[in-house]
């Protein structure tokens, strides 16, 4: 169950504008009309030492928000910093870079960059007021750069239940996996067992499907990133795709599935994907087993977890961690198995030689992280 990123591969497509928002401060965002969230987006450019700022009011009722920001191409990119009304930083990259705890992929360098806040049930409630995010696009030697576009996508949710909520998925039959009825069949039954496991910790999913033509990259490399922003604009703003592709062929091990982000966007981006390899899920005679399927649904659930924000417990250098207070930091491979090994999102499967262990449980930090991501509302 590898968590994977790509390379730059393009810029986002923006939604068309709808009306125009003034917040204040000075970010000029447009609404866009998304059920059961409020959304807005603007384009800034970097000034002064390259950082591009977003500034946005949060009303009384809004408990989280996820923002993605997309810079032109060819740069990178990631949020410096987030502040809250009160005028204290409550995320810092620069606090993370030489940690060994994993808070959210937003502290990293990469083609894109998306911060969902709160997090933690650690952090306060979100408050009402002005905030102000910064975002530093970077070139190739990872420079904040000026006078660089930043498209940024800001997603608001009002939710009285942070305990419970839905999720809406797409699954998405792409590369000719739609003509394989096994394959089909082994999807359906995986995506019922990942229902379980989210019913087990208070989430629901509203699952559709569809199939997607067009020409797409059996790769994780984002070279053909333009299939997963057209997939995405067909789904919508606030849908996560599952995108069923036939292999992997950059990765010299087996990969069950790739995230997009930790957390992914909820806007068209060449990162608004899941990719799980149908074929590698299916096993080496490609009929699904019960426990196939089993592994297939844990999967689904697994990389839906890295897009809603939860990291691994602990990565396979068994030195760096997730941020989550509840999550034990253990420190070699077999005393992490022992403590994680029933864990959703354990790095990979625990199996023997006669069966894998199911693998179904979170914590409750968590669970608290899927829950306060603004596409479950």
């Amino acid at each position: 169950m590898a968590i994977g990123y790509a390379a730059s591969g393009g810029t986002i497509r923006v939604t068309p504008f709808l009306l125009l928002v003034a917040c204040g401060g000075s970010t000029a965002w447009e609404a866009v009309d998304v059920d059961g969230l409020t959304h807005l987006e603007a384009v800034e450019k970097s000034r002064g030492k390259g950082i591009a700022t977003f500034v946005f009011d949060v009303e009384e009722g809004q408990d989280a928000f996820l923002f993605t920001g997309d810079p032109e191409a060819p740069f990178g990119a990631y949020v410096r910093t987030l502040t809250d009304p009160n005028g204290d930083v409550v995320f810092a990259a620069r606090d993370l870079a030489d940690g060994v705890e994993s808070l959210s992929g937003a502290q990293f360098a990469n083609v894109l960059t998306t911060l969902n806040w709160p997090i933690l049930a650690t952090h306060p409630p979100l408050q009402a007021g002005r905030w102000k995010l910064e975002v530093g696009p970077l070139d190739e030697e990872f420079r904040q750069r000026r006078k660089v576009e930043v498209f940024g996508a800001l997603s608001l949710k009002d939710d009285d239940d942070l305990s419970a909520g839905t999720l809406t998925v797409r699954i998405v039959y792409a590369d000719g996996t739609d003509q394989d009825p096994e394959l089909v069949r082994g999807t359906e039954a995986a995506v019922a067992v990942w229902e379980e496991i989210y019913a087990e910790h208070g989430l629901s999913l509203n699952v559709t499907y569809g199939t997607y033509t067009g020409p797409i990259s059996q790769s994780t490399s984002g070279s053909d990133g333009d299939a997963y922003v057209a997939i995405a604009e067909e789904s919508g703003i606030g849908v996560l795709n599952v995108v069923v592709i036939s292999d992997f062929t950059d990765w010299q091990i087996p990969v069950y599935g790739v995230s997009g982000g930790i957390p992914g966007p909820l806007v068209p981006t060449i990162r608004s994907a899941v990719a799980v390899n149908g074929f590698t899920n299916a096993g080496p005679d490609l009929t699904f087993s019960e426990e196939e399927i089993r592994i297939y649904g844990e999967t689904l659930a697994h990389e839906g977890g890295h897009y809603l924000g939860a990291f691994h417990p602990v990565e396979e250098d068994w030195s760096t961690w997730d941020a989550v207070d509840d999550t034990e930091q253990c420190g070699s491979e077999s005393g992490c198995i022992q403590t994680f090994r029933d864990n959703l999102m354990f790095p990979y499967p625990v199996c023997s030689p006669l069966e894998c262990t199911p693998q179904h449980a979170l914590t409750s930090g968590q669970r608290t992280v899927l829950h306060y991501n603004a596409g479950v509302r």
